[in-house]
């Protein structure tokens, strides 16, 4: 069983939509208590003909309201503003696409909405709905508005849906979503790296990455962070090498942000002496200007996507203590001065390392390799108890 001990003694505000998955609150609200929390249960109409309110009450030992009717600001006071505001956090499991869009917009039409738009506390949805609705560009712009806001969102996963497609948009599981507040909580008492040694990278590609930890594994141990806007598949890829890897998905926005990953880096466990890869969002734009508390940061250019990269993005290449000139198998084929990539990059950057490879034929694979082994052994030596 997982150690959700960072949830001992907490007060969160559980919220139920309008979702088929509503049902699953129920689970989550038992297993809150079972870990130690007091549940305040919310939901919204909709979620009414999925769960009753009378179910969650039971489960919580505490009043479940499923209108702002019956919010009457008796002697609890008036709910909608207490319980987002006198509690740790407010957790939405199931959240609807209707919830999404409510939250994106500033819209209280229910309880739970005008909970949230009152709300003093940390926002957490972990989202329920088909596929399709999922990938709307409608849904993805909300997510995006809310993420930029601070809201946190536990991914969705990858399976058969309740109307019997196959796809994204699954409610994660009950034990990740426990996994993932425990994660927030422990992030906020304690500094995720305290007691560790972890070497940080960012702005790896997939390839790269899957035959960088081929060489290391058995070197030191590896975690990942993948960062995506979408579905789970460079995550898996990274589990296939028998290391292991979270995803963070992004929806619309840009990059990852310290907060989300520090709260990855606790669901992972990180242990002593770790080499941590984190993969950001794939622009060459924002991820220059957001700290994640790295201890260095790689930016990988392949010879297929022009000589001139280092001028256009000059922030990201500013910003890289290493660029990896990748693909170099390929020169023969392709127009790419090499000559010119470097000199461009160490005009914006006269102190960046620059190594050229071929990930998949390993031209020059060694160099690298002992790059980030030094690095290693210098960050271990550097921060030695």
């Amino acid at each position: 069983m997982a150690d959700n001990t960072s949830l001992v003694g907490k007060r969160i505000t559980l919220c139920a939509t309008g979702s088929v998955a509503a049902y699953r609150a129920a689970d989550i609200c038992s297993k809150l208590v079972q870990a130690g929390v007091t549940v305040l249960p919310l939901m919204t109409e909709s979620a009414r003909a999925f769960l009753h309110p009378r179910t969650l009450a039971t489960l919580a030992g505490q009043a479940c309201y499923a209108s702002l009717s019956e919010d009457d600001g008796g002697s609890t006071g008036i709910v909608h503003i207490t319980r987002g505001q006198e509690t740790d956090i407010i957790l939405i499991a199931p959240a609807s696409a209707n919830t999404l869009a409510n939250l994106a917009h500033g819209l209280c039409s229910d309880i739970v909405s005008a909970t949230c738009l009152a709300a003093t506390v940390p926002v957490v949805v972990s989202p329920a709905m088909n596929t399709q609705m999922w990938e709307h560009p409608a849904t993805q712009a909300n997510v995006a508005i809310l993420m930029e806001r601070g809201i946190k969102f536990i991914p969705t996963r990858h399976g058969q849906l309740a109307c019997r497609a196959v796809g994204d948009g699954k409610i994660a599981e009950t034990e990740d979503i426990l996994s993932f507040l425990n994660a927030l909580f422990s992030a906020q008492q304690d500094q995720p790296l305290k007691g560790k040694r972890v070497l940080m990278r960012v702005d790896f590609n997939v390839p790269l990455l899957v035959e960088t930890i081929e060489v290391l594994k058995d070197f030191f141990p590896i975690a990942v962070i993948e960062g995506d806007q979408q579905t789970q598949h460079d995550a898996d890829r990274i589990r296939a090498t028998g290391v292991r890897a979270l995803q963070i998905n992004t929806g619309r926005a840009c990059h990852l942000d310290a907060q989300g990953i520090g709260a990855a880096m606790m669901q992972l466990g990180i242990e002593n002496n770790s080499f941590l890869a984190i993969e950001n969002v794939g622009n060459l734009v924002c991820p220059s200007a957001f700290d994640l508390g790295e201890a260095h940061k790689v930016v990988v250019l392949s010879v297929t996507e022009g000589d001139d990269k280092p001028l256009k993005y000059a922030d990201m290449f500013y910003a890289a203590d290493l660029m990896i000139i990748n693909k170099v198998d390929l020169l023969p084929y392709v127009d790419f001065n090499m000559d010119r990539c470097i000199t461009f990059a160490q005009q914006v950057n006269p102190s960046i390392h620059i190594i050229e490879l071929s990930a998949t034929k390993g031209d020059n694979f060694s160099e690298w390799t002992n790059w980030l082994r030094s690095s290693m052994q210098k960050a271990i030596k550097s921060h030695a108890l």
